[in-house]
């Protein structure tokens, strides 16, 4: 794992684990102020935000991916700084909260678009992932034009009501597609075995390259690939 992957994780786990402490402080003070409220506050933004962002390193790490992951860091931080820093600081007008709630919403479905990118997709279900991006990124504008216009119509949450649906639907999808591709490359490998004679006793049986044990006479031997159209077993 890279140095600075790693140092930011500490930092995360560090931030996590002090956020705790002072959560289930506030909890067990018995005395229910906007002091511990804050606190609570904080302690639910931070883990949070750790969420999305161990969301957007898994991503990182499997696919050695740069951009949506590091898209999805740089929200989740710049969203739990503001929220922080909103909740000790109370800052007045409708702006602040608007553009805080909006970089929110945003670090949310890129976290969630980091998760579904894993999935290991066949080429046949590849449209799915995209269709993911469109209905989430789509869904994520909705929350932030309703937000930012204060849009409360019955069209509006009609509208965003069929496309959390989407959102649902393709989010369910894409790791059954994930296990249909799984059963196609198994298909494409077993239709890839070769025709493999057992060296000490002629058996000839159907395997793949590798280490293989005779159905016959139970030997074990190898079978490499030396060069281009050269097979050799080894006793």
């Amino acid at each position: 794992m890279p140095s600075m992957t790693k140092t930011a994780l500490y930092v995360m786990i560090g931030s996590v684990v002090l956020s705790a402490l002072l959560g289930i402080m506030a909890i067990l003070s018995g005395d229910w102020g906007w002091y511990e409220f804050r606190i609570l506050f904080t302690t639910i933004t931070i883990s949070g935000a750790s969420i999305c962002i161990l969301a957007s390193v898994a991503l990182w790490e499997r696919k050695n991916t740069r951009p949506l992951p590091f898209l999805g860091i740089a929200l989740s931080l710049v969203g739990a700084i503001l929220m922080i820093w909103g909740i000790w600081t109370e800052p007045g007008g409708d702006v602040f909260w608007k553009l805080t709630v909006s970089i929110v919403v945003y670090a949310i479905a890129t976290a969630h678009l980091c998760l579904l990118s894993l999935a290991r997709l066949s080429k046949n279900y590849a449209w799915a992932l995209w269709l993911a991006y469109l209905v989430i990124y789509g869904l994520a504008t909705i929350i932030t034009w309703m937000i930012v216009d204060e849009n409360s119509s019955t069209e509006a949450f009609q509208f965003l009501g069929v496309v959390s649906i989407l959102v649902g639907g393709v989010s369910i999808l894409i790791p059954i597609f994930q296990k249909f591709s799984a059963f196609i490359s198994d298909d494409a490998s077993s239709a890839k075995a070769v025709k493999i004679i057992c060296p000490q006793c002629g058996n000839e049986q159907a395997n793949t390259l590798g280490e293989i044990t005779c159905e016959k006479c139970q030997s074990v031997f190898i079978v490499k690939i030396l060069r281009v159209g050269s097979l050799k077993a080894e006793s």
